[in-house]
């Protein structure tokens, strides 16, 4: 690693890849049996022992170890062995699913060096990490101090803010009391307003009431002079009519009476001529 001798000791584990994910036709993932991997196994290991095995497994990611070594800084191994992990995993992968095996794990377990730079930047970085501890104690301690004080002022704020609440709510409380005071004098209004409008329709109505009957008192007067009137109407045509009667019957017997004379005298006169007559006709007889 950039002419530092670095020695890698990883841990891993293989496996023959016997079954592989595929997608079904719902789009489902389901697991079938890797034919192929099991031939490239075969064709790869057969006959071979568990340690020529591992030699083969061992050879492959070691090389590719190496190729990754030399890409990387001895900082960067030591700040980052999870991406160093990672690209190893990542290249040896294809090779070793090519012989028909997976790698489940792969992890660094041990970096070490003959010239003791990890040991020395590891003090240094402890001395880095002491200081940073130092300066985040520091710093958490003015932290927490601004912490504490910003709490403090949350709280006065809070404070404050409760009691500006409580006035609100003391103002909002004697608000919604002269709104009840406004309501109940408004409804109490209304109220006197149509107790006054009832007692003004009841006035009404006995006003109406006793011109109506006044109305009808004044018909029946005027119908009772009316028949007075006509009472006496019919009295004095009665008194008249009955005057005139007496005297026409008055008249009719003086009338009758005259006749009567008229018809005794015309009679005596005839009675009278007739005797005359007589007396005369006798006279010339003799």
């Amino acid at each position: 690693a950039h002419g530092v001798m670095i020695s890698v000791t990883g841990v891993c584990q293989v496996k023959i890849s016997g079954f592989k994910e595929e997608v079904d036709e719902a789009g489902n993932p389901k697991l079938v049996k890797d034919v192929n991997a099991l031939l490239l196994a075969g064709q790869h290991f057969i006959g071979q022992s568990d340690r020529e095995i591992e030699h083969a497994v061992a050879s492959t990611l070691e090389g590719h170890q190496r190729s990754i070594l030399g890409t990387l800084t001895v900082e960067e191994l030591y700040k980052d062995r999870e991406q160093f992990s990672s690209r190893v995993r990542e290249l040896a992968s294809e090779d070793l699913r090519s012989m028909g095996l997976e790698l489940v794990s792969y992890t660094i377990s041990n970096l070490t060096d003959e010239e003791n730079y990890l040991d020395a930047l590891g003090a240094t970085k402890t001395a880095e990490v002491k200081k940073l501890a130092e300066i985040g104690k520091v710093t958490n301690l003015n932290e927490a101090k601004q912490r504490k004080a910003e709490e403090e002022l949350k709280s006065n704020i809070k404070i404050n803010e409760g009691k500006k609440k409580i006035e609100q709510s003391t103002r909002d409380v004697e608000v919604a009391k002269a709104k009840m005071r406004e309501d109940v004098n408004v409804a109490n209004a209304r109220a006197d307003a149509l107790q006054l409008l009832e007692k003004a329709k009841l006035m009404q109505s006995v006003v109406e009431e006793e011109a109506r009957q006044a109305v009808i008192k004044a018909s029946v007067e005027v119908e009772l002079e009316s028949e007075q009137v006509r009472r006496r109407k019919m009295e004095l045509e009665a008194t008249v009519q009955a005057q005139a009667e007496a005297d026409l019957f008055r008249k009719l017997k003086e009338a009758e009476g005259m006749r009567e004379f008229a018809e005794a005298e015309a009679h005596r006169i005839r009675i009278v001529g007739q005797a005359e007559a007589d007396a005369l006709r006798q006279r010339e007889r003799v």
